[in-house]
């Protein structure tokens, strides 16, 4: 992909995303596929506000980026990015527990330090439960790792929980933020109010 042209659209839908289609790529009824920009995505109904032709756009992501992205789809949260290039978090359901929402990271590895209710409810917990109910004795275990150690040593289908949990545990400083799906933060308050936005 990295080598393909693509055009840059924006859609209506968000008032001001960028996104990305690659030239020629259609849907069965013939209309361009849109992926959020550097990110994987189904068809979106959109339409068209401005396109600008002959783009190049590298994907440059890896495997642990685009697992940060299901994390916070799984968690229901978006990720800010301001002018500063501090990063912040919106809780998409507008719980916004402990003032979250009000945090300011420099990165991944502060980010998902401050996640750590999140990753217990959303991924641990869920793990362990699933490995009880597969005939797995889970040992105690001091940190998330040694879950993660733990699934894999007894060949865990290394999908899903797994796989985010190792994200987390043992790849936090291989996640370039900017690789990810963000909103810039002008853009995201220019157009939503925190306790409403619901994507």
């Amino acid at each position: 992909m990295s080598e393909e042209v693509t055009k840059i659209v924006t859609i209506a839908i968000t008032g001001s995303a960028d996104f990305t289609a690659i030239e020629g790529e259609t849907d069965t009824d013939g209309q361009l596929v849109l992926y959020p920009k550097g990110c994987d995505a189904d068809f979106i109904n959109f339409s068209i506000l401005k396109i600008e032709d002959d783009i190049p756009v590298g994907t440059g992501r890896n495997e642990w980026e685009k697992l940060f992205d299901e994390f916070m789809d799984l968690t229901e949260f978006s990720l800010i990015k301001h002018p500063d290039n501090m990063w912040s978090l919106v809780d998409r359901q507008g719980g916004n527990l402990g003032g979250i929402e009000g945090d300011r990271f420099g990165g991944s590895m502060g980010l998902l330090d401050r996640m750590d209710i999140y990753i217990q409810d959303y991924l641990a917990k869920p793990l362990e439960e699933c490995l009880t109910e597969a005939g797995h004795k889970v040992p105690e275990y001091r940190d998330w790792s040694e879950l993660v150690a733990f699934a894999k040593s007894v060949s865990f289908p290394y999908a899903g929980d797994v796989a985010m949990l190792d994200m987390i545990c043992n790849h936090p400083d291989e996640i370039d933020l900017n690789n990810c799906c963000f909103e810039k933060a002008e853009e995201h308050w220019a157009d939503y109010d925190s306790k409403t936005w619901n994507n």
